[in-house]
């Protein structure tokens, strides 16, 4: 704030003499609230009126404005406005960037009209000796510089700092209003290339466009706007939550912000920008061709039945059962996921099984932010995954997982244990693979008939709980209640 000037007047006014300060408040009620003066206070020189009018029409406000903008981050966000710039690198595990979703708000207000308005010098009526002034209303509220558009732009590293921009993308205050704090910016029907798989760049340097190579490159995701302003009279600014990506499909580097009219970059080293972002390996463009690849995780009593399980889906697929009963080949079921990852392309189907001993987002060690990690990199078109175990609903509720063109399925309820009682290896997988053979072709179909067949029967067992399987379901994701995902013959 700049207190120089509304010091400076106060202390003319005072010299010029405090008579006309000399009341108190006004106790009627039905005087809107006025600051009356005594009607025997010396009357005000032209001098003085002049002063005064100065100091409530153009210092005062004047004094409420931000005069010299500082950097604002308050709490869990930082505020965009009036030329700040802010910036978050990140390195990807893909070449072509499809969606990034931000979540970034807007806050717009001002004071009300009841606050906002005029100040005149009155007189009181017959029933008070009182005179002085009074704040009259205005028709409209008080006026605040307009927020501009919030600009959002992909740019390249120029020695460590954003350098070039490669894409960009302006979204009004009222596209950002409706966002509801999820602003998505949507590059489907073009790619933004940050480098295509036939990049000279790769064969120089004797290199596949793999994801793990890939992400050793860092980019830049850049926000702006112009206009706004934030006191306490008016209040117009974009705010971005600080904490980093929100999923795991690109490592985080430092957040950067840049003063108004500033070329200089400043790295923060207190937080990063929250952010999301999806995309595609250049051979994960669709080929127009629909294969299926499948990873099936059992236990060893169960490597039969899962293997006449796993025939009844479309395509080929890989069965595991660890050589011990209760350990996974950890590096051996991720390397396995990365290897589906390279083959399949945006027309694929992924399906994904695992039965077996768990806790809360865990099925033999399988952890759900290790399979976030890998199913994000997946290009595919459609993805089925089913979690059988204790707790496997975690799965089904966990928001990294919960992406588009995904049917996810587990055979209990968050909070529920699963037992097999006579429905080896699990009531629920023991009607989903009944509904295979009685025909049914979809996950979504399979899923209601086990789920119902599943909750008649667990009513009756003798111990354990009722079982509740749950499912999430975005297939497809231009309409999630329009079609479903086929995975059988």
């Amino acid at each position: 704030m700049n207190a120089k000037p509304i010091c400076i007047l106060v202390v003319a006014m005072f010299l010029i003499g405090n008579s006309a300060y000399a009341g108190s408040w006004n106790k009627d009620k039905n005087s809107a609230g006025i600051n009356a003066f005594d009607k025997r206070a010396k009357k005000l020189s032209f001098f003085e009126i002049i002063i005064q009018m100065l100091f409530f029409k153009f210092l005062l406000p004047l004094n409420m404005q931000v005069i010299k903008p500082e950097p604002l981050d308050e709490g869990d966000v930082v505020k965009i406005y009036n030329g700040f710039v802010y910036a978050q690198a990140f390195y990807p595990y893909f070449e072509n960037v499809t969606k990034i979703e931000l979540p970034i708000s807007i806050v717009k207000k001002s004071l009300n009209s009841r606050s906002a308005g005029s100040i005149k010098r009155i007189a009181t009526g017959k029933e008070s000796s009182k005179s002085g002034f009074v704040r009259v209303t205005s028709a409209h509220p008080i006026s605040y510089n307009e927020l501009g558009d919030l600009v959002v732009m992909l740019c390249n590293d120029s020695n460590g700092l954003p350098g070039d921009v490669i894409a960009e993308k302006r979204f009004s205050p009222e596209e950002v209003k409706a966002s509801n704090g999820n602003l998505i910016w949507d590059m489907k029907d073009g790619y933004a290339l940050i480098r295509a798989a036939d990049d000279p760049y790769w064969q120089k340097h004797n290199m596949q466009p793999r994801n793990e190579e890939y992400g050793s490159k860092v980019y830049y995701i850049i926000v702006t706007a112009d206009g706004g302003s934030d006191t306490w009279l008016k209040r117009a600014y974009y705010t971005w939550e600080k904490g980093g990506s929100m999923t795991e499909n690109a490592t985080n580097g430092s957040a950067f912000m840049k003063y108004p009219e500033s070329n200089t970059w400043t790295e923060i080293g207190d937080f990063t920008l929250a952010f999301n972002m999806q995309g595609a390996l250049g051979y994960e463009k669709p080929d127009g061709v629909v294969k299926y690849y499948g990873l099936f995780l059992t236990q060893p009593a169960y490597k039969q039945w899962t293997k006449k399980f796993a025939s009844r889906f479309l395509g080929e697929h890989i069965i595991y059962a660890p050589p011990r009963e209760y350990k996974y080949e950890l590096d051996e079921i991720y390397g396995t996921l990365e290897s589906i990852d390279a083959e399949s392309d945006g027309d694929d189907v992924i399906i994904f099984y695992i039965c077996g001993p768990g806790g809360p987002l865990d099925v033999f060690g399988v952890t759900a932010d290790e399979l976030v990690k890998r199913f994000d990199r997946m290009g595919a078109g459609g993805m089925c995954m089913i979690f059988s175990g204790c707790w496997s609903g975690t799965f089904v509720a966990y928001p990294p997982l919960r992406k588009e063109n995904r049917v996810i399925m587990s055979s209990v309820g968050w909070q529920e244990v699963s037992t097999p009682q006579k429905y080896d290896p699990m009531p629920f997988v023991y009607f989903f693979n009944e509904a295979l053979k009685k025909g049914y072709t979809t996950a979504e179909s399979c899923f209601a008939y086990a789920k119902e067949k599943t909750e008649e029967v667990s009513k009756d067992f003798p111990y354990g709980p009722q079982h509740h399987p749950q499912i999430y379901d975005s297939y497809p994701a231009e309409n999630p209640d329009g079609g479903e995902l086929t995975i059988a013959r």
